[in-house]
């Protein structure tokens, strides 16, 4: 296969017969270098590439800078800039020496790698990584695992009907240039209504409705011209305007408000609603994930899903999950009241599991030292989302869905990494 990988690796940077630099072995990165399984990743990704064409740039090198990016927070053509002048950055991609802007990739090249990263390429990545740090943990909690869910949101604003009405509108107009379309009646007015009525800012119901309505109107006979010009409908764009358009009528004739599969957002069409209940964070827009900690310390991915699955499914994945890395059922599953069910409960006495779901309602007998124990654990993958939120992404997804778990697995990689890299000092 043509593609390029340098698993050769040495401590000092040689800069010709100038200067001599010595790493400094407890910075984060030297010592995060050292806990990746390279060659498993390396393999992972390297059936996607092709026996011909041009040599791609090292797939170390492209692993490493997403990880340094998840790690860091920072864009790609920041990191570009920085991979240029530092040492660590370049240690930790693979480089043997102190190089040139010449072996430097462009930002782009980020791009079109991520397009490579298949949801079955990044959970074998997520894996060998995850197994290779559940032996950082004590053996004795290597096989508890703690569960919960959380809503990891898309980069898309706030959801109305008249803003993806006026996004519609407008991305016809722009289509219907591209094909030749020179007369659009009415596309001033438009315009000029949907900026007045974004600068209202106390909008009456009924003001709400009638602004509705008169987009729909409007939306719905440009998409009749060009529809008429062109014929069939074959482009994206007009796929997405016809379904929106659809939903937008059915909601103005029917008096119900509940549409299936409703799009919220015009760019990113399979993002859906995940109601939380939380304050604050009443519905949020994007993926729900499922995520799960093991022995307090290594978190992964047990499920991640567009729509709003239910609690109680996640207990059977998270099992499945901790077998694939393990090649065993875990000794004990803490959860919430969320995953709490007859069956799971069922299947967890069945699995011989210790059963730390808690139980929704009063409970009339005192709870026992392990469940007062489990109790208090519960508070630690909490923790963790929050920790993932804050500092690795997971408050904000900033690619477009297709990559959304490119954005979780390498933000939980650079988190566990660390967690790892902070455990062994």
């Amino acid at each position: 296969m043509k593609y390029s990988h340098n698993a050769d690796q040495i401590s000092i940077f040689n800069f010709g017969k100038v200067l001599k630099v010595n790493l400094d072995k407890n910075h984060e990165l030297v010592k995060m270098e050292t806990l990746l399984p390279w060659d498993e990743l390396v393999d992972a990704i390297a059936r996607t590439y092709k026996d011909t064409g041009r040599p791609s740039k090292s797939i170390r090198l492209m692993l490493g800078l997403l990880i340094i990016k998840h790690k860091y927070g920072i864009a790609d053509e920041e990191l570009i800039e920085r991979l240029k002048g530092d040492i660590y950055f370049q240690y930790f991609c693979g480089f043997d020496s102190f190089i040139g802007t010449d072996s430097i990739p462009d930002s782009s090249s980020l791009t079109y790698f991520r397009k490579r990263l298949t949801p079955e390429i990044l959970q074998k990545i997520e894996n060998a990584i995850a197994i290779k740090l559940i032996k950082k943990l004590p053996k004795k909690r290597r096989h508890s695992i703690m569960v919960d869910t959380t809503c990891m949101p898309a980069n898309v604003t706030f959801p109305t009907d008249t803003k993806i009405l006026s996004k519609t509108y407008e991305k016809l107009v722009n289509f219907g240039k591209s094909i030749g379309l020179k007369v659009i009646r009415g596309k001033r007015k438009i315009k000029a209504f949907i900026r007045g009525f974004n600068l209202k800012r106390n909008k009456t119901k009924k003001e709400i409705v009638s602004a509705r309505k008169k987009l729909v109107r409007a939306t719905k006979g440009l998409f009749k011209k060009i529809r008429n010009k062109i014929g069939q409908v074959t482009s994206k764009v007009l796929e997405i305007a016809e379904k929106i358009i659809e939903q937008q009528d059915k909601r103005n004739k029917g008096k119900t408000n509940i549409i299936e599969d409703r799009i919220v957002s015009f760019h990113e069409p399979t993002v859906r609603p995940i109601k939380r209940g939380k304050d604050g964070a009443n519905c949020e827009f994007g993926k729900k994930i499922a995520l799960s900690v093991i022995g307090e310390g290594i978190t992964v991915s047990a499920r991640i899903d567009n729509n709003n699955f239910d609690d109680r499914e996640i207990i059977k994945a998270a099992i499945e999950k901790h077998k694939e890395l393990t090649e065993r059922d875990p000794t004990e599953i803490i959860m919430d009241r969320g995953g709490d069910s007859k069956k799971n409960h069922d299947e967890l006495k069945e699995r011989r599991i210790k059963d730390g779901v808690q139980r929704k309602g009063r409970q009339k007998e005192k709870p026992t030292r392990v469940q007062k124990r489990q109790h208090n654990r519960r508070s630690v993958v909490e923790g963790k989302i929050g920790t993932a939120k804050q500092f690795y992404g997971l408050n904000r997804n900033r690619y477009r869905e297709k990559n959304a778990e490119v954005w979780l697995t390498f933000g939980l990689a650079a988190m566990n990494l660390t967690w790892a890299t902070r455990k062994a000092a």
